[in-house]
């Protein structure tokens, strides 16, 4: 797709929150792009330098670049098979394109005496209110791309349930579309503790 300026540029465009510019470059093309299956990657050619000095494109001759798109991933771990866990259990998250954007944790855990609560910026468990668009995010900024904890310890038998999304509209509150699609990537786990 070209600018306003000319220039041949790659965009990913996703439902609800429109158009993502992936490439911005003053001279040069910027062509040829392809998304993977789950959408998280983008091939495409180019001849600017786009990572520079990472080992960079220095010569201007066409290259595949890869660029990943917004992905979150919650991992939940304990002895056991599936998604029946042995305490201890550790329950962590990997993002990808979510620093700076706003952070959403939802948890059903009657057993833990939080039922479908989410977890605000200030630490503390609120019950879901309707609409669910009032939800505001738990971190206001998300955190560089990588993985990190959300608890290790002993969890009480019981069945429990978690969504962790990154918004793609950060206003301080979740962005749901009228068909009740959450704006933004978010995962989802369920899991038992005996």
């Amino acid at each position: 797709m070209a600018t306003r300026t000319g220039n041949q540029e790659i965009f990913l465009w996703t439902s609800g929150s429109g158009f993502t510019q992936i490439t911005n470059t003053t001279v040069g093309f910027n062509f040829s792009s392809s998304i993977n299956s789950d959408g998280t990657r983008i091939a495409f050619v180019s001849d600017r330098d786009l990572t520079p000095g990472s080992p960079g494109n220095p010569d201007g001759n066409f290259e595949i670049f890869l660029a990943s798109g917004r992905r979150v991933d919650l991992t939940v771990r304990g002895a056991g098979l599936g998604p029946t866990l042995i305490n201890p259990v550790t329950v962590g998250y990997s993002v990808q394109g979510c620093g700076g954007q706003e952070m959403f944790l939802v948890l059903n855990a009657p057993a833990m005496g939080i039922p479908w609560s989410y977890l605000n910026t200030s630490g503390a468990w609120v019950l879901l209110p309707t609409p669910l668009s009032l939800i505001t995010p738990w971190m206001s900024s998300g955190p560089p791309d990588g993985t990190y904890p959300l608890f290790r310890g002993t969890a009480p038998a019981g069945t429990y349930e978690l969504y962790l999304g990154c918004d793609f509209v950060s206003n301080g509150t979740l962005n749901i579309d009228a068909g009740g699609n959450v704006n933004g990537v978010y995962d989802h786990r369920v899991v038992t503790v005996p």
